[in-house]
Formats: structure tokens, C-alpha cells, sequence
């Protein structure tokens, strides 16, 4: 007997609408889409209930399909973001990322011609083989080169032409604008001369010690926030406050940083999403394979209350789908042990602590 080798596919939201009016018997088995014209109608109907089904379950938190890692981008002296508009809460704490643990591509990476009167990179060759390398602080895209990376790097890359040099840092100092980086050690490919006619790259590395120090994020509560006597103050992020009360159009959420981030860093969260729109028929809906059983019979059963069945018929898909419901919850509820908080009264403050 020959089985198929390919997995078993996410069905298309009309699929899943046409099975669940065949499951509550509002259809005939041999029915298809787009059998008869009121097909559109049904379908709409069955989407829009469909939409209402899986938003209403995402906000279940044992579902972690809908529980994603996403990571904030900080800018200097700015501590109001409006989160996307498909993140329904932030969960627990977050953790800062400091500049330096970032891929460092991303935060020194400079592309610009050198001229050392006014360009951002310059090389210079010194008597004795000492290299000289200058860099301006306002160089990165019309960012500026955080002071920590250049000051606290352990070495550099340098790219430009067919030429690579990899040098240690020796000393690094900054004036008028412009750090000079002298290497204590290089090593180069390419020309040795060091000639350059075009764009030059610049990656810096950081030490073990200063690619890593995550710090926690924690939530705030809008009384503490409101009572904060220095918002101004600047600083890596401890807390954050959210704003729930729709004052954009899309309705996204509103997140105030405490002290206000005084370097370009990231803060990383668990955030609960929305599910997808169930708006399109030829999509897939936002869940996972072996949830077909379940949104069938889920989306039947509002099919026919929506349809006015008598209660005593509703009854018998109901069993079905709680069933259905326990089986996919107990699989994809996050399985890691759980904290143990022990709490307890003390002699000396009569309170929980």
C-alpha cells in the first residue's frame, strides 16, 4: 500500500465554511462552492462568523499559536511607540537589548566614500606600518555612530574594493566629530597598499562582556505612571505603561517607555496577537492543521444558531465541538513546568510578601 508523502494541507476558508453549512445540515453533501447563487451570500456570512470564532479563541492564552517574539526598535529620547495594530497585549516582562548585542552589521556598518577632510571613513598608513583609521560620528545613514560601539568595540572589519583588513584595537580616541582608531595588530587581503577608489564598510565587534546584559522590562500600571515625577528622565528602559483606549484609527496599542531610552537599543516581548482576516475565500485561515475538525464544527454550530435550530439539535454538534476543542487545547497549551510563588504573611508587616 503506497502512502502519500506529503503533509496534510491548511484548507482554504471557503472549505472550511462549505464543510461547517454540510456539518449543520444547511447543505447537501454533494454541494459545492459557488454551486447555486446564493453561494455568495452563504459564504459571506460563514466568513464573517468564522472571523468572530477564531478572534474570540485567540484570547485564550493556552493557545500559543498565537503568541509571537517581537522586538521594538528604540530611538534616542523617543518613549512612545504605537505598537502594530495586530498586537492584542504584551505578556509578562520584556528584555532590553543593548546596542552592542545587536548583529553589529546592522548598528556600525558605514558605506560612504573616504575623504578625510569630509568623508565618513579615511585610512591612513603611518611610518612603521601603525594604521590610522578615522571615522565620523555622523556617518550611518543619517544616523550617528553610537559612542559605546566604536569606544568599547574589541575589533574592526574593514571592507572595500577586493581588500578586507581585521584588525585589534588598540586605543580610540574622539575629537571635533571624529574618532581616530589606532590597531594594535592587522591582518589584510587583497591590496596591500590599501588604495581605495570606492565605498568602504566598517563592521566593529564587541567583546564577549559587552555583547551580552539583557535587562528586564516590566509593566507599570497607569496610576504608578501617572505619578512619575521625572517622565523626562533618560536611561535604559525598566518599565513600560500601555494604552488601551483607541486613539488611533487602527485601535493599535500605545506603549510609554520608562526612563526614556538614551541610546538606540531593542526591547524584545511576547506579544498576543489577532488572528488573520477570515475575509477571503481562496486564503487559508490563520490556524493551525490539525484545527479543521474543531473550526468545522465550531463554525457549524454558529451556522445554526445564527439559522434558528431548536436547542435540542444544537445540542449533539456542541458535544462534538467541546470535544474536538479539548483534544487541540490539551496538545497546543505550553507544556514547560510551571513557577511555583510561594506567599506568606509576616510577624512584621501582617502582608503578603
Amino acid at each position: 500500500m503506497a502512502i502519500n508523502a506529503s503533509p496534510a494541507v491548511v484548507p482554504t476558508i471557503d472549505e472550511v465554511v462549505l464543510d461547517a453549512y454540510k456539518k449543520a445540515g444547511l447543505l447537501p453533501i454533494e454541494y459545492g462552492i459557488g454551486a447555486d447563487s446564493q453561494w455568495v451570500v452563504k459564504a459571506s456570512h460563514g466568513r464573517r462568523a468564522l472571523n468572530r470564532l477564531l478572534a474570540s479563541k485567540s484570547t485564550a492564552r493556552y493557545f500559543e499559536y498565537f503568541v509571537n517574539l517581537d522586538v521594538l526598535e528604540l530611538a534616542v529620547g523617543v518613549h512612545k511607540y504605537v505598537l502594530d495594530a495586530d498586537i492584542l497585549n504584551i505578556i509578562d516582562d520584556g528584555s532590553y537589548i543593548p546596542p552592542l548585542a545587536y548583529p553589529l552589521e546592522r548598528v556600525a556598518h558605514v558605506e560612504e566614500t573616504p575623504n578625510p577632510g569630509t568623508g565618513s571613513i579615511a585610512l591612513v598608513v603611518a611610518e612603521g606600518g601603525t594604521i590610522s583609521i578615522f571615522v565620523s560620528a555622523l556617518a550611518t545613514g543619517g544616523g550617528s555612530i553610537p559612542s559605546r560601539v566604536v569606544t568599547e568595540a574589541l575589533s574592526l572589519r574593514m571592507v572595500w574594493d577586493d581588500t578586507e583588513l581585521i584588525g585589534i584595537i588598540g586605543t580610540v580616541t574622539e575629537n571635533a566629530g571624529y574618532y581616530t582608531i589606532v590597531l594594535s595588530s592587522y591582518e589584510s587581503t587583497g591590496d596591500d597598499g590599501f588604495g581605495t577608489s570606492g565605498p568602504m564598510s566598517l563592521y566593529f565587534t564587541p567583546s564577549d562582556e559587552q555583547s551580552q546584559g539583557e535587562t528586564p522590562v516590566k509593566p507599570m500600571s497607569g496610576f504608578r505612571w501617572n505619578q512619575l515625577s521625572a517622565k523626562g528622565s533618560r536611561g535604559t528602559p525598566v518599565h513600560y505603561f500601555i494604552e488601551r483606549n483607541n486613539q488611533n484609527a487602527a485601535g493599535s496599542l500605545i506603549l510609554r517607555l520608562w526612563p526614556v531610552p538614551s541610546e538606540a537599543g531593542q526591547i524584545r516581548f511576547r506579544t498576543h496577537r489577532i488572528p488573520g482576516s477570515s475575509g477571503v475565500g481562496a486564503d487559508n485561515p490563520d490556524f493551525k492543521r490539525h484545527w479543521e475538525q474543531w473550526a468545522v464544527l465550531a463554525l457549524a454550530y454558529e451556522l445554526m444558531t445564527d439559522s434558528g435550530f431548536p436547542l435540542a439539535e444544537r445540542q449533539l454538534i456542541r458535544a462534538d465541538r467541546d470535544v474536538a476543542f479539548e483534544e487541540l487545547k490539551s496538545y497546543d497549551t505550553n507544556n514547560t513546568p510551571p513557577d511555583v510563588v510561594f506567599a506568606h504573611t509576616t510577624p512584621w508587616t501582617g502582608r503578603f510578601c
